[in-house]
């Protein structure tokens, strides 16, 4: 593993869903830092040659996730 976090959310989730979705953001967030850093180290085409896979298991924030757009973000 490159990373490996464990912390206490800094707001209140309303729902098991909006929590996994703030999860989820944190994750992604972190992945396009380590991203970043490979490509300023010019080691893209040695670490990432496929695709990242995010995987989680609450159904509601996997369909938001796909109708999510990345404006305003």
């Amino acid at each position: 593993p490159l990373l490996w976090l464990s912390k206490r959310q800094k707001i209140t989730a309303w729902s098991s869903a909006e929590s996994e979705i703030i999860a989820t953001n944190e994750c992604v967030k972190r992945l396009q830092h380590i991203h970043n850093l490979i490509e300023d180290l010019d080691l893209h085409q040695e670490l990432l040659c496929n695709p990242t896979i995010i995987k989680n298991d609450n159904s509601f924030c996997v369909h938001w996730s796909h109708s999510m757009t990345t404006k305003n973000l």
